[in-house]
């Protein structure tokens, strides 16, 4: 007599803290049963990849073919996964994993094309922080701007893509670390596999939801100064997930005027 028990359990690992919308989870894994051997199949209903992770916690009387752990689920399709495989087949087996997601590709490490200015046709802001900033933008969120937009102006989307996260429930924003996970957000998943996030939201001036999907130049929200800040403005930047699940943002070009363009922190740039 054959026994088997699995176990799921799907987290998704984005900086930022608790979310209040997340969309559900975003891939479904089905299991191709054959006597002995168990193939995992990765199915993404989404129409943007997701990274799919996997911990396997016991394998009793089994073994994993390969050691692959990580996969990357296309959007709208599907992905083989880990096969497991009996031992000793006159023996019970069984096998138990927990699972973990991030929207987004793992292996894009580099952007292709352009980014939008986060902000409406016809305006200009100065960039009060670039890429390797001085005060913050260091390490693995190196390559982010921040715009000087007032409390109250239109935040705009930089590419197409789907609304995968939402918080804009909190309303203090001061120069504390213990604000570093309060900041109200909007964050988009892109169909090459990169990410775009938008930080420090006016409180309940989010005008999209999960599962939304976004065209370049549609209206997300408001700017504000939520969360870890010095005063009011807009972080955005552009990112992947690593082979961790752990956000690394990514060099990226603005599109300003049809051309491609390297941020200066100090500039004024106009859309």
């Amino acid at each position: 007599m054959r026994h088997l028990t699995f176990s799921i359990f799907l987290l998704l690992l984005l900086w930022g803290g608790a979310w209040a919308e997340v969309l559900p989870d975003p891939v479904q894994v089905d299991t191709d049963k054959k006597d002995g051997r168990h193939s995992l199949i990765l199915r993404n209903r989404h129409p943007v990849p997701v990274t799919f992770r996997f911990e396997f916690t016991n394998l009793d009387n089994c073994r994993l073919e390969g050691s692959q752990l990580t996969f990357v689920v296309p959007a709208r399709g599907f992905s083989r996964g880990p096969v497991v495989l009996r031992k000793d087949h006159r023996s019970p087996w069984k096998w138990n994993y927990k699972s973990f997601f991030h929207y987004g590709d793992w292996t894009r490490t580099s952007t292709e094309g352009t980014y939008a200015l986060p902000f409406n046709r016809g305006k200009a802001y100065k960039l009060s922080q670039g890429f390797h900033g001085t005060l913050s933008h260091h390490g693995t969120e190196a390559y982010a701007l921040d715009f000087n937009l007032p409390v109250g102006t239109p935040v705009t989307a930089a590419r197409d893509g789907l609304v995968v996260n939402v918080e804009e429930r909190y309303s203090e924003g001061r120069w504390d670390i213990s604000l570093k996970e309060k900041a109200n957000t909007v964050v988009l998943a892109h169909p090459d596999g990169t990410l775009s996030r938008y930080v420090h939201l006016q409180q309940n001036s989010v005008v999209v939801d999960p599962g939304d999907w976004v065209q370049s130049g549609q209206l997300l929200g408001r700017s504000g100064n939520t969360g870890y800040t010095t005063g009011p403005h807009l972080h955005f930047d552009v990112y992947s997930p690593g082979p961790d699940l752990k956000i690394r943002t990514l060099d990226f070009r603005l599109d300003v005027e049809g051309r491609p363009v390297l941020p200066v922190e100090g500039r004024i740039y106009q859309n």
